[in-house]
């Protein structure tokens, strides 16, 4: 049983959570993206083409996704305080 003040707040686990989010995929898309670029250079023997190219494009999905995320909780608190002043 908590404690007597000590109460579960939803806006602390949504921070968490979006935090959570933005350093995962900001972390796993360069990594698989040039994990696979490796694998296309082991393939194909085109040294540095594709692992440049899969770093890349790693890279530039997970901005893209950041990108994303930001946008919609900007928006989705902005639409929060737009029905609060309304009320």
């Amino acid at each position: 049983m908590p404690p007597e003040g000590l109460r579960f707040d939803p806006e602390l686990i949504r921070a968490l959570r979006f935090y959570g989010i933005i350093s995962l995929d900001l972390v796993t898309g360069p990594l698989l993206g040039l994990a696979f670029g490796r694998h296309l250079n082991q393939s194909f023997g085109l040294s540095p083409l594709w692992t440049v190219f899969g770093f890349l494009a790693g890279a530039s999905l997970s901005f893209f996704g950041f990108y994303r995320l930001t946008t919609t909780e900007i928006y989705r608190d902005w639409r929060k305080n737009r029905e609060k002043k309304g009320k």
